[in-house]
């Protein structure tokens, strides 16, 4: 969530900026906790667009959770500290404008872990459909992405190797690969 607060950062005093945020905060508490969110589980971040004046962007900046009684002198310091990273130099004694204050507002479920996932082993079964190939008629036709023909090197065919812009037929007794330049290369198998 976030609101538009144009305004010199030098004529802001840390109470009104944070009492902003907590407004902000409240708001996008409300809404989750409207979406079923459990309110003691809700965590917030604060952060701030803040730009030198007459600059065409923004850097958005972290805030401290805790707002300290020099917030407005905080977010100048880390401004400048952040410029000075991104860009390679800062100017502390130019006037910065405060441009939007946001609040990030998530529900913690406690348990971040991810997924116990047991191995598998087995060989992964690749889709197929019908393809017709002249003489021999229809047949089962094993389909591929690019991305698989090129980690199996080569592959016999009959394949279906399918692209976002282009799909490669494979005829029984062919083989393909992809060559130096990317390519694919269909070559006859030899009896």
């Amino acid at each position: 969530m976030s609101q538009t607060y144009f305004r010199p950062l030098q004529t802001l005093d840390g109470e009104s900026v944070q009492a902003l945020l907590a407004g902000l905060a409240q708001r996008a508490v409300d809404e989750l906790v409207a979406d079923g969110a459990d309110a003691a589980a809700i965590r917030t971040e604060y952060s701030a667009d803040l730009r030198y004046k007459g600059q065409a962007y923004e850097l958005t900046v972290a805030l401290p959770d805790d707002a300290p009684d020099n917030l407005v002198a905080t977010m100048a310091e880390q401004f400048h500290q952040q410029h000075g990273q991104a860009f390679g130099h800062s100017s502390p004694a130019d006037p910065v404008d405060l441009v939007s204050l946001r609040v990030m507002a998530r529900e913690m479920d406690g348990d971040l872990s991810a997924p116990q996932v047991e191995p598998d082993d087995s060989t992964p079964s690749m889709p197929s459909r019908m393809a017709f190939f002249g003489e021999d008629g229809d047949v089962e036709t094993t389909v591929i992405s690019r991305l698989t023909l090129a980690r199996s090197g080569t592959l016999v065919g009959p394949l279906i190797v399918e692209e976002y812009d282009a799909t490669t037929l494979v005829p029984p007794g062919w083989t393909a690969r992809l060559g130096a330049s990317a390519s694919i290369i269909l070559e006859r198998q030899t009896a």
